[in-house]
Parts: structure tokens; sequence; C-alpha cells
């Protein structure tokens, strides 16, 4: 597989829900992974993404290894990323007219490290450039001395912040959900980060 053969395919609004399945599948595949650990299920992966088709201003890019999907990056304008999110913002009286929320960029394994993260995310900056002064992601962070993180393990912050973002620690929210092979949920901490884009 050469980068130069994966292809990218630009999704706005509406035209995004054919492809919810896939999308869901793949969330549910990646975040398997460490440091997620994610035991989601089918149904609820398909309401999350909702919110990207139901909206006007939302994209979505696949990368494409001939017909296959093989990763993608979502994004929707911050006002309509479900509540807590909001909240978070809110309580640090931050106000989030004009940010742009990049929710995934997730690849198959054997694409990574090949280049097309950084082609998926630099679409999606040029889709949104002159529309929103800030884009934002939201990170899941562990510590360096968590038993089940792995030796090869690199964390995305060192990618994000390449990209030029800058991590918000006051903007910190907690979500619960299940780790594989656990009884039930537990806490996770998730922090945002944010980029000027004028």
């Amino acid at each position: 597989m050469k980068k130069s053969s994966v292809s990218l395919q630009v999704l706005k609004g509406a035209e995004i829900q054919p492809y919810i399945n896939i999308i869901a599948e793949l969330r549910l595949l990646i975040f398997r992974e460490y440091p997620y650990l994610y035991e989601g299920n089918f149904q609820d992966e398909r309401n999350y993404l909702k919110m990207y088709y139901q909206s006007e201003k939302s994209f979505v890019i696949l990368a494409l290894d001939g017909k296959k999907i093989i990763g993608t990056a979502t994004g929707v304008s911050f006002d309509r990323t479900p509540p807590e999110f909001r909240k978070t913002f809110s309580k640090n009286k931050i106000p989030i007219e004009g940010i742009f929320y990049s929710g995934e960029l997730i690849l198959l394994k054997e694409y990574r490290n090949k280049g097309i993260g950084s082609r998926l995310y630099e679409e999606l900056e040029k889709l949104i450039r002159g529309k929103y002064k800030k884009i934002a992601i939201c990170e899941l962070t562990k510590t360096k001395k968590d038993p089940k993180r792995p030796k090869d393990y690199v964390p995305s912050d060192i990618f994000w912040s390449k990209k030029g973002f800058i991590r918000y620690r006051q903007l910190t929210m907690y979500t619960p959900w299940k780790e594989i092979g656990g009884r039930k949920k537990i806490r996770h901490t998730l922090v945002f980060s944010l980029k000027d884009i004028k």
C-alpha cells in the first residue's frame, strides 16, 4: 500500500448518513485499542454519530484504499456537540461561538504512520478555515505509569501538538465507559485542546 493509493472523499450533512454503520464499526474496532480499551456497542455508536448527519454544519472525510474505507476524520460545529461537551466550556466561561469540533481521526493500524492521518486532518482544516476561529479536539488522558500502557505506545498529543494544538487542563470532562473485560463502567478523564485557525 502506497500513501498515494489512498484517496479522500468529503461528505457533508445528510450525505454522511449512508456511511454511519461503517464509521461506527471503525470506532468500535479502533477504540478497543489502548488507551481507550472501549467495550462499546453498535447502537450507542449509531446514536452518537447522529450529530454528524443531522447537522449541515458537519463534515466527514473518508480515507479509501480503492473502495475500502480505512479511516475517517469527522467534525461538527461545537454548538451541535453533546451537552456535556458544551457544559465543559460554559462552566469555564469560554464561548463556543466560532469553534469547530474535530471528533474522530481514526485509521486502521496497518495504515498508520504513513502521512494519511495528516492528510485527513489538513483536509478538514481546509474545509472550515475562514468559517471558524478555532478548532477543538478532545483526548483521553492516561498516566505514563498506567500498568495497561503498551511499551510501544505513542500518545496522540504528540501528533496534535505538531499540528498547533494547545491543551487546556481546565477544559476537562469525565465520561464513563466499560473497558474490555471489565464488569462495570469506570470514569475516564478527557481534556480539550484548541487551535486558532483565523
